[in-house]
Formats: C-alpha cells, structure tokens, sequence
C-alpha cells in the first residue's frame, strides 16, 4: 500500500521552495486514500460505520459466504477459497461445516496469518462456530485442507459470516464456490443453504 504522509504548514508557506518530497506527498496521498490507507479514511469508517457485533453460534445477518471443494483422490491436497476483504471493522461470527465423511482441516486466515484450525477426522463431521475480529479492509482466507491418508477422494467445506448489527436491509452479500479437482469427475451443483 502506499503511505499516507502528512504535509506540514512550513512546506506550503509563502515563499517556500517547491521540493521533490511536497511533490511526492501530492502525488502518494491520493493513492493512500483510495487505498484505505490514511487517517482521513479512518476518520470515514469511524462516522459511517458502527463496529459489526457477533455472538458465538449467532445466526443474525448473513454477510459473506464461502464453499471449498477438492477433490484429490488419495493425495494430500490444499484449496485456498475465494479471499474477501472486510469493509466494515468489528466482531464476526464464521459458521463452519463440513459433511463428507472423508474429514479435513478448515483454516481460517486474517491477512496471511492463520487466526484458527479446526480439524474433522475421517468418518466425522464438523459444524462449528468461531468469533474473528477484523479491522476495515483486512483480508479473510478459508482454507480447505484434505488429509492424504484419506482414500475417498472428496471433501467440502461451507463458510457463512454473519454480524449481528447489520446497517442495511440486504441480505447476503456475495458467495463464492471454490473446486478444486485432480482427478476427472462429474459435480453436483446445489445451493448451499446455513441449517443444521
């Protein structure tokens, strides 16, 4: 990202030399700003928007979802779904779950840095719940891991993200299905719907 520099008075006082650094701040600010990269655009979030809220397992308003599916036969694979990058700072509940008895890890990833893991084995469910804390235009991956010692081939993951303030009356943001195949197949295509 470019850096947001403040330009101080001295620099465009009268009778001031013109410098390459005042040239350089005109031209990167702009850029910082359109980034999200500045106080002013701090300043933007904190009077538009209220901090989203969550509760743990708390199904309110459905903001974001995510599906991986691999399919790698006996082979250890990995699918990195879909990366979404949060425009609104606050607490958010991910609902996880897996179905297929062939198991795998689901990891959750704040800008690169895994934030959780949750493992279901071979022959097992998972249908969880965890709580993420973002900040305005933090990047969140799911990644879908399957375990090589699995024979079956096939594992799915859904994602949903939900906050429980939301400040607008639309529903579901936008969803992405992400497949990854190594072996040649034919895939069902369904709409997921969040019950269990």
């Amino acid at each position: 990202m470019t850096i947001y520099k403040d330009i101080n008075a001295f620099e465009i006082g009268w009778g001031e030399p013109i410098t390459c650094q005042l040239f350089e701040k005109l031209r990167n600010n702009p850029l910082s700003i359109a980034e999200g990269n500045s106080p002013a655009d701090r300043k933007y979030e904190v009077g538009s928007f209220e901090y989203s809220t969550a509760t743990l397992g708390e199904k309110d308003r459905l903001v974001a979802y995510r599906e991986n599916y691999l399919n790698a036969g006996g082979s250890n694979s990995t699918a990195l779904g879909v990366p979404f990058r949060v425009n609104r700072a606050g607490i958010y509940n991910i609902h996880h779950r897996i179905t297929d008895t062939a198991g795998g890890t689901i990891t959750t990833k704040v800008n690169g840095i895994v934030h959780s893991t949750l493992t279901a084995s071979a022959g097992a469910a998972l249908n969880t719940h965890i709580l993420v804390e973002v900040s305005r235009r933090d990047m969140i991956e799911i990644e879908l891991t399957k375990d090589a010692g699995d024979s079956s081939g096939t594992v799915s993951c859904q994602s949903w993200m939900y906050t429980s303030n939301p400040h607008s009356d639309y529903g579901c943001m936008y969803g992405f299905k992400n497949t990854q195949e190594t072996l040649v197949g034919i895939q069902p295509a369904t709409i997921v719907v969040d019950t269990f």
